[in-house]
């Protein structure tokens, strides 16, 4: 049986804490393996090598077939997870194969309609909370002001 707490754990690590709509994705997206492996991130191959009792050379190309999915990065720290769910959504979605595109692409469009929306707005309004100023602009066209 899959341990789903895998999957909420790691949906806290995008601030989608308690959206069953992004675990769908994760749960489709990572294996649970992978959804382990991501939550011990950052590190490297041979520090999680170390720490898994795993042999490097499996758990590095483990790593870099998750990279190549666009499901975790490859950074000064090693490899790290995506910092927020945009970045998330622009790096894997386009990777994701085509035999499973049919099951995915709809998960998006659901958990944008269900909780995305709400969370974007959450996170902004924090940005604007911690930092004193609003994360985005509005520069209209110049025709438009004319």
């Amino acid at each position: 049986m899959v341990d789903n707490n895998i999957y909420g754990k790691l949906a806290k690590r995008f601030s989608a804490e308690g959206s069953q709509s992004f675990v769908k994705i994760l749960e489709a997206m990572f294996t649970p393996e992978e959804a382990k492996l991501a939550l011990e991130l950052p590190a490297t191959a041979g520090q999680l090598a170390g720490k898994l009792d795993m042999d490097e050379n499996i758990l590095h190309a483990r790593l870099e077939g998750m990279v190549k999915r666009g499901l975790i990065l490859w950074g000064k720290e090693g490899y790290v997870t995506h910092k927020n769910i945009t970045s998330f959504h622009h790096a894997a979605l386009g990777l994701v194969p085509q035999d499973i595109r049919v099951k995915i692409y709809p998960l998006w469009k659901g958990f944008f309609y269900a909780d995305w929306r709400r969370i974007l707005v959450a996170n902004w309004e924090e940005r604007l909370k911690t930092r004193g100023y609003p994360s985005h602009k509005v520069v209209p066209a110049r025709k438009a002001l004319e």
